[in-house]
């Protein structure tokens, strides 16, 4: 985030890319908040988890509606996220939390991994995309890939287990959390480094040849 900061100017107008300080600045936001211990009800909790899984799925899908460039792409996603919105309202009304909303991050995670699939499908079969690796998005995309994936089941069983063995297997997420960050920060420093880079003069080229 405070990458981001620093070299705004350079990815100002990149849309997707600004994605990234934002969810940095939320999920810092909510673990602060979180921590703090002021939500002590446990239905303002529960409305509070919702809300913050919903604007992680948000920016999440936002990214790859912006990124993928089919338009039958982009209109599932609309329509998911849709859905998204109303099984999370019906969740948040209806369903009593025990610790953390297991479900919805479930459902997430699965949406989000289908997104970000469908997206390295769709590089492999663009024929003008010579190295993946080298477009931001691609570390955009293997770092949520590798964060969701890898908290998954520990969210799933997160109610399901007692307390003293659930906090034996939180270093797993922080694990992740270290890894999708630096994929964020590589995604932030590959494109700077590709913009500010000088282009190559065609007689530059003539010179090194001769």
């Amino acid at each position: 985030m405070l990458i981001a900061l620093f070299c705004y100017r350079d990815i100002r107008n990149e849309k997707p890319l600004l994605l990234i300080p934002v969810y940095s600045a939320l999920f810092f936001s909510s673990n602060v908040i979180d921590a703090s211990g002021l939500i002590t009800s446990l239905e303002y909790r529960k409305f509070f988890y919702g809300l913050v899984t919903f604007f992680e799925y948000a920016l999440f899908s936002l990214f790859f509606y912006q990124t993928l460039g089919s338009a039958r792409a982009r209109r599932i996603i609309l329509l998911f996220s849709a859905l998204f919105l109303a099984f999370l309202s019906v969740h948040i009304s209806m369903v009593r939390m025990e610790r953390i909303d297991s479900i919805p991050i479930g459902v997430e995670t699965l949406l989000i991994l289908f997104y970000a699939c469908y997206f390295l499908f769709e590089q492999l079969n663009d024929q003008t995309v010579l190295f993946v690796y080298s477009k931001y998005q691609f570390w955009v995309t293997i770092g949520c890939m590798l964060y969701l994936s890898g908290s998954f089941f520990v969210y799933i069983f997160a109610n399901q287990i007692p307390r003293t063995e659930l906090l034996k297997y939180w270093f797993v997420i922080d694990i992740f959390l270290v890894v999708k960050n630096l994929c964020f920060t590589l995604a932030l420093m590959l494109f700077i480094n590709q913009r500010r880079k000088p282009p190559v003069s065609p007689f530059s080229t003539f010179k090194a040849s001769y």
